[in-house]
């Protein structure tokens, strides 16, 4: 979650698709607030299937 996403809207969004019986689990995800778009840190592998990209530092 960033600047422009809040707990309470993926609360809500969970609400609607139970309402709905759909089978989808909603998960938060914390991300750096200089991205603007989920798309910027987070790529879809499958239908069911993602990863986060992280920042690797250097020693």
């Amino acid at each position: 979650m960033s600047r422009r996403s809040t707990r309470e809207a993926c609360d809500e969004v969970q609400q609607v698709l139970d309402t709905h019986k759909i089978d989808v689990k909603v998960l938060p995800i914390e991300f750096d607030n200089k991205k603007l778009h989920l798309d910027c840190v987070f790529n879809t592998i499958d239908e069911d299937l993602g990863f986060k990209k992280i920042a690797i530092q250097s020693f």
